[in-house]
């Protein structure tokens, strides 16, 4: 039998796992719909845990064009049309996920949300 102290660390690890996300697998692609309330409750649960999420694996970037930037933040992403006349940006956020990253103050800045 191993030593008692790895027994309590392995015990300890187990009970770990069981009490994180375990159900949270990041997806390969990027979503093509709504996430089911399921899907929703692993991936908060999974943050709420500390938990690293980016639910866009598949990014983009301006490499054929002008005018515009996307950042990637886990559960949503920022469009910039950087152009120096329109100058507008619009947040893009995973539908199905119940919660907002951002209050209503910060939401004012970005011209809309989707």
């Amino acid at each position: 039998l191993p030593p008692l102290s790895t027994m309590k660390f392995f015990l300890a690890a187990a009970l770990l796992v069981a009490t994180t996300s375990g159900a949270y697998v990041a997806p390969t692609t990027n979503y093509d719909r709504c996430l089911t309330p399921s899907e929703a409750d692993d991936i908060a649960t999974a943050i709420s845990n500390g938990i690293d999420v980016d639910l866009f694996p598949d990014k983009v970037a301006p490499d054929q064009s002008s005018y515009w930037d996307m950042e990637y933040h886990g559960t949503y992403k920022i469009l910039k049309n950087t152009q120096d006349t329109i100058s507008t940006s619009y947040l893009l956020y995973q539908c199905g996920l119940s919660t907002m990253p951002f209050n209503d103050t910060e939401l004012a800045q970005f011209d809309s949300v989707f």
